[in-house]
């Protein structure tokens, strides 16, 4: 089994034939505020590539958000069944996912990986870099106040 292609996305879906849409597709860096809740979801939209010796293997698929320092943020899992017979002149089967991160919570800044096993073993890595996004300064009062005054000259 192997990876036809694997990407991050701000939206993506499978339709039942296979095809992709995907929105922001190759996502590989974010700005947000650090710490904090990432409110967009991120989606992990894959295709692996199997031989036909494999038909009607069932297994899972992981996807890990691993942290900068090697910790797991989150995980998700994805159980698979392939078609138990694979049609005479068929080369490969292909086997296409997509997984959902909801409310991530990103307390550091830095390289941030999605780890995609088939069965425990490791297939592919997608890289998400994190930057702090620069805090926006505390409104001033007086400035509010001044602006907020109404004038009544002609």
């Amino acid at each position: 089994m192997e990876v036809g292609f694997a990407l991050l996305a701000t939206a993506a879906e499978m339709n039942p034939d296979g095809r992709f849409h995907i929105l922001n597709g190759g996502l590989d860096g974010i700005r947000c505020h650090i710490p904090g809740l990432l409110t967009i979801p991120l989606y992990v939209a894959a295709r692996l590539v199997v031989p036909p010796e494999e038909a009607g293997k069932q297994g899972q698929i992981t996807v890990e958000m691993v942290t900068p320092d090697g910790m797991t943020l989150h995980q998700a899992t994805e159980p698979f069944s392939l078609a138990p017979v694979v049609p005479t002149g068929v080369r490969r089967m292909n086997l296409g996912f997509v997984i959902v991160f909801n409310n991530i919570p990103l307390m550091t800044a830095g390289e941030y990986t999605f780890r995609i096993s088939v069965d425990g073993v490791p297939v592919k890595s997608l890289p998400l870099t994190v930057v702090a996004a620069a805090a926006q300064p505390a409104p001033d009062p007086k400035q509010e106040e001044e602006g907020d005054a109404v004038s009544n000259e002609e």
